[in-house]
């Protein structure tokens, strides 16, 4: 008995049939999957002047980040006789900034243009006029663009590229930097020195990127000030990392942080580690529990144990091996996270009570 061909299967198939007959279609089809340079240039080129071939191939090279179609399309005048087709231009430029060559002198003067092409694609920033790497609006619209998610090395490369060519003064621009802290950590080790020596921007990008990982970059004489480190660490937990070994050793300041981020236990003093209350909390935030960081007594301490597993079942693979065995306990993992039953003593996987309770839970 055949199987049922699905509507999309005859959808391709009918679409490679065409392509027999038709190089646009393959061309479409090849740009489609990503694959530029397997794609006959005779095909390409042919249709670089139909605006329908041009806005569905820079589409489907902006979904496969394909940029090399754009690089060629550029050298071989796609633009022309078609200068006015501010659409076409700026969907060509969010594949691949070099697109931004392309356009006549009357666009390149045309401000708002500009802040649409640097909106669709930061970089195309270094191709623009002296006079607009100098307007704060079009600085912040490309910095802006660092968050459209394609990654953080992506965003770093862009907002240090920024910083490169545009005005130093934009460095030492509150809304600016703090954007780009926003965005990347490490946007602030790319400030003006006034702005790094100022606590309250430094504490406003370490509450912009939700993270305290921004002070990494911060001086060392802010990260000696205990009233700036308790401020961090009332907004963000993992600041104890970065805090002074007296402040680690400061139970009230290690409880903040605890409750906050779980995981900056880790970074606590020692002796603190082995407080019962201090684990407790640290088990018990939600975000990130700090089971792993504790004293090893306390991962065979059965009521820690039992706080920490009501939190995140996850956390049954750091205790103790005789408290994996622990059907009570087990139980209680794998109600949290069905994948903890992964965690328990072999004797345990197989009981049925204990596989009925992980399926509901997933």
């Amino acid at each position: 008995r055949a199987h049922p061909v699905s509507a999309a299967q005859t959808h391709k198939v009918r679409a490679l049939d065409m392509t027999e007959h038709d190089p646009k279609e393959l061309a479409l089809l090849a740009l489609e999957r990503g694959d530029f340079r397997g794609t006959p240039a005779e095909y390409l080129q042919a249709n670089l002047h139909d605006r329908d071939f041009m806005m569905r191939a820079l589409r489907h090279c902006k979904e496969a980040d394909e940029r090399g179609f754009v690089r060629f399309a550029v050298e071989r005048g796609f633009m022309s006789g078609q200068e006015g087709d501010r659409d076409l231009l700026l969907a060509a430029i969010a594949v691949h900034q070099d697109a931004f060559r392309a356009a006549s002198q009357d666009l390149r003067d045309d401000r708002n243009f500009v802040l649409a092409a640097v909106r669709a694609n930061g970089h195309a920033l270094r191709h623009a006029e002296d006079s607009f790497r100098r307007d704060r609006d079009v600085v912040m619209a490309a910095v802006k663009h660092a968050a459209d998610g394609r990654g953080p090395g992506w965003a770093t490369g862009l907002i240090e590229a920024i910083m490169e060519l545009t005005d130093e003064v934009f460095r030492g621009d509150r809304g600016i930097m703090l954007e780009a802290c926003r965005v990347i950590d490490s946007a602030l080790e790319l400030a003006a020195e006034e702005l790094r020596q100022d606590r309250n921007f430094v504490l406003e990008a370490v509450r912009s990127h939700g993270s305290a990982w921004p002070l990494r970059f911060a001086p060392e004489e802010i990260l000696r000030d205990q009233e700036f480190i308790a401020e961090a660490i009332r907004l963000e937990g993992d600041a104890l990392e970065f805090a002074g070994a007296d402040l680690r050793r400061d139970r009230e300041v290690v409880l903040r942080a605890v409750r906050s981020h779980g995981l900056a236990l880790e970074f606590a003093d020692p002796e603190l580690q082995r407080d019962r209350e201090v684990v407790l909390e640290a088990v018990r935030c939600q975000c990130c529990p700090g089971l792993q960081y504790a004293a090893a007594e306390f991962r065979a301490d059965r009521g820690v144990v039992l706080e920490a597993i009501r939190h995140r079942g996850g956390d049954l693979g750091d205790v103790a091996e005789e408290l994996k065995g622990d059907r009570e306990i087990v139980l209680e993992a794998v109600r949290s996270d069905g994948f903890a039953l992964h965690h328990a003593a072999e004797g345990l996987q197989a009981d049925r009570e204990i596989m009925l309770e992980a399926v509901r839970s997933d």
